[in-house]
């Protein structure tokens, strides 16, 4: 018996003595289908729907996790996104279709003990362990308009209003950078719950937009960063979104 959860479907499939294909539907509160999932002896497909019955994505799910091959569509049916997962994880190129642009990325996964999380594999990834100010991670000499960084604190649950700010004062005190706060909300990536701050920070020359998640789990506080030219920002944000969104611990 193996048991898939996707989405608030929950599928029970028999693999041992059931060849059939079966087949679990989901709906909307106004009766519109919303999702299909298709069992054909290992293989799980699944099917989402917009409300006005188009496809929204379809791929296949294993042990719950999306893989192989998964496309997406707008509900007036172009292509909004299409590629490859692997464990629930995009894996190498994917084609995306936003507004009037058409571009690939190509995307790697970054493990750290528990951690994992997509990040475009031209990124420049930087891994600390250890009570560091945390804008110290900023690559001053990358020449990229986008830098990821995670640092993995020891957590004794202190506030976490408390936590940031003192990390903001060690930047500014420490390293001279200007930081303008811009704002600070509670989040929860993957039902793992934090706080997101979003920054306005000058240093070395560089005028920059920093989108900052401190993510807590049991002892631990999973700070990941992202430092985008702030003119570029627009641009790179629902890129960003793409990758925290992927945020995972194993």
């Amino acid at each position: 018996m193996i048991k898939y959860i996707y989405g608030s479907v929950i599928i029970i499939f028999c693999t041992l003595s059931c060849n059939y294909k079966k087949e679990v539907k989901e709906y909307y509160e106004g009766g519109e289908i919303k999702s299909r999932v298709i069992a054909d002896k290992a293989h799980v497909k699944w099917i989402g729907y917009y409300k006005n019955g188009q496809i929204e994505s379809e791929g296949e799910l294993l042990n719950g996790s999306r893989v192989g091959n998964w496309t997406y569509y707008y509900e007036n049916k172009t292509l909004k996104a299409q590629g490859y997962y692997d464990d629930g994880l995009k894996k190498g190129p994917w084609h995306y279709n936003i507004k009037d642009s058409t571009y690939q990325i190509e995307w790697d996964v970054f493990y750290n003990r528990l951690l994992k999380i997509n990040v475009p594999a031209d990124w420049v990834k930087k891994e600390q362990l250890g009570d560091n100010v945390p804008l110290a991670a900023f690559n001053t000499d990358s020449n990229g308009d986008a830098n990821f960084n995670i640092m993995i604190f020891s957590y004794d649950h202190r506030n976490l209003d408390s936590v940031i700010n003192e990390n903001i004062r060690k930047s500014r005190s420490n390293l001279g950078y200007k930081i303008e706060v811009l704002s600070l909300k509670e989040v929860d990536v993957n039902n793992i719950k934090g706080k997101e701050v979003m920054q306005h920070v000058l240093a070395e020359g560089k005028d920059l937009t920093v989108l900052q998640y401190n993510l807590v789990h049991t002892d631990s506080l999973y700070l990941i960063s992202f430092f985008i030219n702030k003119n570029k920002y627009p641009i790179y944000e629902n890129l960003v979104n793409e990758v925290i969104s992927s945020f995972a611990l194993k």
